[in-house]
C-alpha cells in the first residue's frame, strides 16, 4: 500500500487535539501545523509514527534539535511570563 501523506496527518491531528501546537497550545489552521520528530532524526529519532507530533511553525524553527520535555518546559515558562 501507498504512503497517503494527507491520511497520515490526518491521523496525526487526530491524537493532538486537531491541530494544536504541542508546545504552545495554540490552534492552527491546517496550512499552518507542522509535522516534526519527537526525538530529532540528528539524535536518533525515527521516521515512525511515534515519533511525530504537530507543532506551529515558529515552535518548530526555534526548537532545532533539542530534546521535547527541554524545549516544552522552556515554553511553558515563557507562556506563564506573559501572563
Amino acid at each position: 500500500m501507498p504512503f497517503n501523506c494527507q491520511r497520515f496527518k490526518n491521523k496525526l491531528y487526530r491524537r493532538t487535539n486537531f491541530i494544536k501546537c504541542v508546545f504552545c497550545k495554540k490552534s492552527l489552521a491546517r496550512n499552518e501545523a507542522t509535522v516534526e520528530h519527537v526525538i530529532p532524526k540528528s539524535k536518533g529519532g525515527l521516521d515512525r509514527y511515534e515519533n511525530y507530533h504537530i507543532s506551529c511553525e515558529p515552535c518548530n524553527g526555534e526548537r532545532g534539535n533539542m530534546d521535547y520535555d527541554e524545549f516544552k518546559s522552556l515554553k511553558q515558562k515563557e507562556i506563564a511570563r506573559k501572563k
